[in-house]
């Protein structure tokens, strides 16, 4: 993981920034100096910059456009961490962008002297830019519409909080209104789609439609020169994608193991202490069915939390998983990440496990039950 993630605003800037220090440091000063240290004294810029526009918001679309066009030449955990940081920063840009057109007929918002600024605020900034920004994961696209929209209340309140100290005379409660964050995710939602045109992994989050592991190769990218690559990376791409041209039986008169493969349905949920895992009445009466599992991979494997929490697959014999898995590792470009499959039950500690049962999982993994489609 870098030092600052690409999901929290910080992160995201640095990421923007890697390739042009200047870029960096004129936005650093911008905002008060708020990546690099700022003081109390200093650290109401890192609000009020964003909030004031000007050449703070040319440099970023400056920074967003450029990023973009570098998109297809990036690869793997970059990759990434690229695509993370620009929705990082399109919320960022989506939330203050609409607190400027909402406050906009306040007279003389700008920001204070440092002997107003309050330390609940300093801290307030700190925690601004180094807290997760909500970000699109394998969940449908209204949940993370309906994160933006909290997110955006509960920063709305603590922006609010912070003008009403340092501006007590122009004071404005528009913030506090029930359909301000509801603006912003219109707006995001607006950006966000704009953004889908160009960046492979904004269309996969948002469309539903797209259901077939094909994307999973032309989403990540597919490197022509690494065709020509003999190394052990290369060698294991090809392995992984012989297993699938394999005929059933061995007979060559009958299909390949791709062509049976058959779409599969799933229950997927973020498990807790109190999930039972392990009971099939558990999971038909409490998770909901749903088909398009090589959606929910697609969107997983190109999120920011397909690198913080694993995606736990568990389904009876026969469901599918050896199959998905061997799928999975032949459509997932050598370009972008090495795939490797380890067949657990061959190993030492598979072998012992075989007996045992699967156990509540953490509090943040999310777990996913393979069913096939009738």
């Amino acid at each position: 993981m870098p030092l600052h993630a690409a999901t929290t605003l910080r992160g995201a800037l640095y990421t923007l920034g890697r390739d042009d220090e200047t870029w960096l440091r004129t936005v650093d000063a911008l905002l008060g100096q708020v990546l690099s240290g700022t003081s109390i004294q200093q650290s109401m810029h890192g609000l009020y910059g964003w909030i004031e526009g000007g050449e703070l918001s040319e440099l970023l679309r400056e920074a967003m456009a450029r990023t973009t066009q570098q998109l297809p030449s990036l690869r793997g955990l970059v990759r990434l961490e690229t695509v993370a940081a620009v929705h990082t920063v399109l919320v960022a840009r989506a939330f203050f962008e609409s607190i400027r057109e909402t406050l906009a007929d306040v007279d003389d918002l700008c920001a204070p002297d440092g002997e107003v600024w309050h330390q609940e605020d300093h801290s307030f900034v700190s925690h601004l830019y180094s807290d997760d920004v909500p970000a699109p994961s394998a969940r449908d696209f209204a949940d993370s519409l309906q994160n933006i929209v909290r997110w955006a209340a509960d920063r709305a309140e603590r922006v609010h909080r912070a003008l009403k100290r340092s501006n007590p005379v122009n004071t404005s409660k528009a913030l506090l209104e029930v359909r301000f964050p509801w603006t912003v995710a219109t707006r995001y939602e607006a950006d966000y789609r704009s953004c889908a045109t160009r960046i492979p992994e904004f269309a996969v989050w948002a469309d539903p439609s797209q259901e077939s592991l094909d994307q999973l190769e032309s989403t990540f990218g597919h490197d022509a020169q690494a065709d020509f690559h003999r190394d052990a990376r290369t060698t294991l791409t090809r392995l992984n994608n012989a297993l699938l041209e394999e005929h059933l039986l061995g007979d060559a008169d009958l299909p390949t193991f791709e062509d049976v493969f058959v779409q599969l349905c799933y229950r997927m949920i973020t498990a807790g202490p109190l999930a039972l895992l392990a009971s099939d009445s558990w999971w038909s009466s409490e998770v909901p069915r749903q088909s398009g599992l090589h959606t929910l991979l697609t969107r997983h494997f190109t999120s920011s939390e397909s690198s913080r929490a694993p995606l736990l697959m568990i389904g009876g014999p026969g469901s599918g998983k050896s199959m998905l898995t061997k799928v999975i590792a032949a459509r997932i470009p050598d370009s972008g990440f090495t795939v490797v499959t380890v067949p657990l039950r061959s190993t030492a500690i598979g072998l012992r496990g075989r007996a045992g049962r699967t156990g509540p999982a953490g509090p943040h993994r999310r777990t996913s039950r393979v069913e096939r489609s009738r």
